[in-house]
């Protein structure tokens, strides 16, 4: 609208529906005079509206599966697709998608406070809503060798037990933690939950070695976050290390 000068229609994902007149509201002088206007519904109608010659072009959030089911099509003819690189949508798209976003942790001398400060950080930039979005950090990476990882690791169990759970509202949450349950069954499970709530799941010391290990191939969209130790023989070669392991290791 302001930085490209184009008309826009909106469609939240159903599950924002309820935002979509707030939005209505807060650009009702753009909708007045046409130059926006807000539509729902769900995959039907997505696929309608970027299908549509009047869509110049595209832009959406989600799952890199949304992306591809768009721009190749889904199913077995959409693979063939993408593994031929003839797109079924060849407008402009762009995408704000998934990925397993790290926190790289520079080691040193950290007092209490500087422990207890980077927590409360992390935690809430964890929890907000809920462990579902697509920059909730997933995966803390630390020097193995820090003498005071466990301590970070311990103070940021604290804080996560001391916060409100909140509810499981993001379709397929509950399937994902199950995943993850299932290869971590000693994963620290923390907060006290009630009915349709899932816990804060934090699964320290994730084995670096292990690639296919499923924190570091699978975006855990739900309330849930891993943490591991890179060996090194000093914070120098940590940090690159920690760099490299973020941008060729982690999925994304």
């Amino acid at each position: 609208l302001f930085v490209e000068g184009q008309v826009v229609v909106l469609k939240p994902n159903p599950v924002n529906d309820y935002i979509g007149p707030l939005i209505e509201e807060g650009f009702r002088g753009l909708i007045k005079r046409d130059f926006m206007r807000v539509v729902y519904g769900g995959g039907t109608e997505g696929a309608f509206l970027v299908r549509h010659p009047l869509v110049d072009e595209i832009h959406m959030t989600g799952s890199d599966r949304t992306f591809e089911a768009i721009v190749f099509g889904p199913g077995e003819e959409g693979a063939k697709r993408k593994a031929a690189r003839t797109p079924q949508i060849t407008k402009p798209i762009t995408a704000e998608l998934g990925n397993i976003s790290p926190v790289i942790v520079v080691p040193g001398p950290w007092k209490n406070s500087d422990i207890q400060a980077q927590v409360a950080k992390v935690g809430t930039f964890f929890s907000s809503n809920a462990g579902c979005a697509c920059l909730t950090p997933r995966v803390i990476i630390n020097w193995q060798q820090w003498e005071q990882r466990q301590q970070l690791n311990e103070a940021l169990g604290n804080y996560l037990s001391q916060l409100q759970t909140r509810q499981a509202y993001y379709p397929g949450t509950v399937e994902i933690h199950k995943q993850f349950m299932a290869e971590h069954p000693d994963a620290w499970q923390l907060g006290a939950t009630s009915d349709g709530h899932l816990p804060w799941t934090f699964i320290p010391d994730v084995d670096e070695t292990n690639q296919e290990d499923i924190c570091f191939t699978q975006e855990g969209f739900t309330s849930l976050m891993a943490e591991t130790g890179l060996a090194a023989k000093n914070v120098e070669a940590f940090i690159d290390k920690a760099v490299a392991f973020a941008n060729e290791r982690l999925w994304g």
